[in-house]
């Protein structure tokens, strides 16, 4: 058994990113906007909690 792979040849080795552009309708967009709010105000509260467990009592949240 090698040496573990390193940073670099693990990057060498990942498939190329694909990108999709989406034409929505309407009611698509709607939704695609609403989740994407809630999905912000859950990301925004998290970091809130932990900033505040390190402020307080010095521990951070995983």
């Amino acid at each position: 058994m090698g040496p573990p792979p390193t940073e670099e040849s693990l990057l060498r080795t990942l498939p190329p990113a694909w990108k999709y552009r989406l034409y929505p309708f309407r009611g698509q967009e709607q939704e695609l906007l609403r989740q994407q709010e809630e999905l912000r105000f859950l990301g925004n509260y998290a970091l809130e909690r932990r900033q505040e467990a390190w402020r307080q009592e010095r521990r951070s949240l995983t």
